[in-house]
This record gives structure tokens, sequence and C-alpha cells, in this order.
């Protein structure tokens, strides 16, 4: 396992562990890297969730944090927006409700 990915898997423990109230995660599906990222479409009870590095959206939320008022470079925003497209459609092909 990668340092990068050994991270991430950490990072995703740390946050959805049994003793958290954001346990309630079925399936995710991962891609990357994305601008240096791995992004990361987690299936919950209420609707999709976008992990990047330390950032957790809804599906609204990481359009609008990486859309056209982006406070990083123009560039980055444009790439984590394409993976987000990008995870919305295999969130899709395997049949997940609500994307």
């Amino acid at each position: 396992m990668s340092l990068q990915n050994a991270k991430l898997s950490t990072s995703i423990a740390h946050v959805l562990n049994e003793e958290s109230p954001l346990h309630c995660w079925t399936i995710h599906r991962q891609l990357g890297p994305c601008d240096n990222w791995i992004m990361t479409a987690v299936y919950w009870k209420d609707g999709l969730r976008i992990h990047a590095g330390c950032r957790w959206f809804t599906l609204e939320e990481a359009r609008e944090h990486w859309g056209p008022k982006c406070e990083d470079r123009r560039a980055h925003g444009d790439l984590m927006l394409a993976g987000v497209e990008a995870l919305l459609s295999l969130a899709r092909a395997h049949g997940w409700d609500g994307c």
C-alpha cells in the first residue's frame, strides 16, 4: 500500500469509526489521483458524500467548493469538479439511489 493510500485509509477509518455519529456509510468508490488527490464517493443513508484530502462534502457542497468561485487556483477546481462528475457517473453505473 502506498503512503498516500495508507494516509487515506487512516483518515477514513478515523472519521468513520464505529463510535462516530458519521458511521453510516455502506459502500464507496475511489478514483485518482485527481490533481494529486484520491477522491472517494461514499454512499450514505441520506445521500452521496465526496471525500478528498481533509474535505468531506455533499455533492452540492463539492460543486460549490470547487466551482467558479474556487478559492484555490482555477485549474485545480476544474480538475476536482471533473473528479466529482466521474464519481457521480460511477455511482449511477453501480445503481446508487439518488445520484
